[in-house]
């Protein structure tokens, strides 16, 4: 497969301007005691994430829908604006009316701070199945009706992007395991420019050379499923 699959795959949208970035980073900070810490290196969520909360948990409504409501209320309280463009502009995009998801986690934040940016290949490769608890058991999911979407509000140094293999959920599920053996491409982000895709190409964070001590990398993160006449959103 050549290259050019990407960019009907991968779609870059324009969300924020510098200064919407700014504020929305200088926000996210003055949130820091609300933060989810994932790692010991210093990765964190601000708000809950189903690939985190949802998807293994023993218990699912004490680490996730217990927990939603007041995670929810911060985020919304601290960020009703960013909710209302992002909403705008996935209606657009995806010519089809999109509502949050009620009980589900808001679309939220990743902060990686410097000594947790992945300098190599080494984050999880993966294809986002996040839907396959939320989606309506009646009528499953099919082609286009899932959505990933990432908006890098803050990059490190050497930049950041995602790295994305031509292997595609389910048909080539089978080849998963030898994804590291195999060539992948990178997509570049940009500050306030959205990808937004089918979650459904195996895909992985792609690394950062260049990582200065007071550097963070800052995204919103979010998916959707299309359930009969609108698109759910959720993370």
């Amino acid at each position: 497969m050549d290259d050019s699959w990407l960019a009907g795959e991968f779609r870059r949208v324009s969300l924020f301007c510098d200064a919407e970035l700014r504020d929305i980073e200088y926000r996210v900070l003055q949130l820091r005691d609300s933060w989810i810490r994932r790692s010991e290196q210093g990765f964190f969520t601000l708000g809950l994430a189903c690939y985190l909360d949802l998807a293994s948990a023993k218990d699912r409504n004490a680490s996730y829908y217990d927990r939603v409501e007041e995670s929810n209320a911060i985020l919304s309280d601290g960020f009703a604006d960013v909710y209302l463009r992002l909403r705008e502009v996935l209606d657009d995009s995806l010519k089809t009316r999109t509502v949050f998801g009620s009980g589900l986690a808001l679309p939220g934040f990743h902060v990686w701070l410097p000594n947790s940016i992945p300098r190599a290949k080494t984050a999880s490769i993966h294809f986002d199945l996040q839907y396959l608890p939320i989606a309506d058991p009646g009528g499953p999911p099919g082609p286009g009706d899932t959505v990933s979407f990432t908006v890098p509000v803050t990059l490190p140094t050497g930049g950041g992007g995602l790295n994305v293999w031509p292997l595609h959920w389910p048909e080539e599920r089978g080849k998963a395991a030898g994804a590291m053996d195999t060539p992948c491409q990178r997509l570049e982000y940009k500050p306030g420019e959205m990808i937004l895709h089918s979650g459904l190409w195996m895909h992985q964070i792609a690394e950062t050379a260049a990582v200065a001590p007071d550097d963070i990398r800052l995204t919103l993160q979010g998916h959707g499923v299309r359930a009969r006449d609108r698109t759910i959103l959720y993370w």
